[in-house]
């Protein structure tokens, strides 16, 4: 199988004998073709959860269809008896939860009281962790992945934005209203981060994905 470096040189050396040109100019046109059709087919974060890989899960129910159904065909009724578990990881201090664990790109992501952890999920190594204090008792069902933040809502009513590679704080803005958000998972839709809280009757917010800006 000839790979891409071998091939961009054929098709330079290739140019070059055709045309009459450097092999040089031909490779910097050739190659700047290759760059061009690869950047063509990366999917935007939007792209990512309206139709994510099987392998991830996106979101708090799998997709915003929220079947919290695996497209994947490995584990079937004929084999589940068999399966082993490979990895156990413990969330330190937590009592129950109910948080559903996010995958993207192979980091999986898991909330709860006032923390998060990103996890290698093949090896269940821990990559890095946010933790706010005070640490707090109060479920929380899950969090929120788009592009390069991963959202997380706090039990004093904070939305927190963090790097998704490194764990940094990107933006932290106070729920406005003060009032508290961190039941429910956020959901990214249209460039938003939405949330929910308990106040009587109910309440949606939204917030601009990039900058934290209160929109809704």
């Amino acid at each position: 199988m000839i790979s891409r470096k071998h091939a961009i040189a054929v098709l330079a050396a290739a140019c070059a004998a055709a045309s009459g040109f450097s092999g040089r100019l031909c490779f910097c046109v050739v190659l700047l073709v290759l760059c061009v059709r690869s950047s063509a087919q990366v999917r935007t974060p939007d792209q990512m959860l309206i139709n994510p890989d099987p392998k991830d899960w996106v979101t708090y129910g799998g997709s915003y269809y929220s079947q919290r159904y695996s497209q994947l065909k490995q584990v079937t009724t004929a084999n589940a008896s068999r399966l082993q578990a490979k990895w156990v990881y413990h969330l330190d201090g937590a009592e129950e939860g109910e948080v559903t664990p996010i995958v993207v790109n192979g980091v999986m992501y898991i909330s709860g009281f006032n923390r998060l952890d990103a996890i290698d999920a093949r090896s269940g190594n821990i990559i890095w962790r946010y933790q706010r204090q005070p640490a707090s008792s109060t479920r929380q069902r899950g969090t929120a992945v788009f592009g390069d933040k991963v959202y997380v809502a706090t039990s004093d009513s904070h939305l927190v934005a963090l790097d998704a590679r490194v764990g940094g704080v990107r933006w932290d803005v106070k729920s406005e209203g003060g009032y508290t958000i961190a039941g429910g998972a956020p959901l990214v839709a249209d460039g938003k981060v939405i949330v929910t809280g308990n106040r009587p009757g109910g309440f949606i917010q939204a917030y601009d994905a990039e900058t934290g800006k209160h929109v809704s």
